[in-house]
């Protein structure tokens, strides 16, 4: 019974983790990979493409709408059961 009741504090938690992973991902790949959007961001502004180095940040920015998105969609259907998810609000 207590997982059931703890399950939309627990989907709270992750939706908020997932930004903050998104957002680490992009530091991490900056400074320790040579591949990756951060990367890419890092060679675009060494190399003045402030064009290619601002179209990975719509690009990350997208990634992270599309993340939200499915995860809300996940969340609905896992706490359909609870009335403030049901109606929509």
């Amino acid at each position: 019974m207590v997982l059931p009741a703890a399950s939309p504090q627990i989907l709270a938690g992750l939706r908020v983790s997932l930004g903050i992973a998104l957002i680490l991902m992009v530091v991490s790949e900056m400074y320790a990979t040579t591949a990756g959007l951060g990367h890419q961001i890092m060679v675009a502004q060494s190399g003045f493409r402030y064009l290619d180095m601002w179209s990975a940040f719509v690009l990350i920015g997208l990634i992270g709408i599309a993340l939200n998105l499915l995860f809300g969609l996940a969340e609905k259907r896992l706490l359909r059961w609870q009335q403030g998810v049901t109606k929509g609000e």
